[in-house]
């Protein structure tokens, strides 16, 4: 809802979140971002996420490396 929310009332960026959902980080969720942001909500602005996310990845087992994780992010 917050994010429906701040979407209708006309936001031009929102950040990912650092949570896992449905066992995988959200930042990296397809369903997430594309089906449900995307998609259901009709968002066209800048979708973004922290400056470590990306590289923290590997770190934590989501991804095998830096490439690996800019492709899926």
């Amino acid at each position: 809802p917050p994010y429906r929310a701040a979407i209708a009332a006309g936001v031009d960026a929102v950040m990912c979140a650092y949570t896992p959902f449905d066992a995988e980080d959200a930042t990296f969720s397809r369903f997430l971002c594309r089906t449900v942001l995307r998609g259901a909500l009709d968002f066209r602005g800048l979708l973004m996420t922290d400056w470590q996310t990306i590289r923290s990845a590997e770190r934590y087992g989501i991804s095998s490396g830096p490439r690996e994780s800019a492709r899926r992010a």
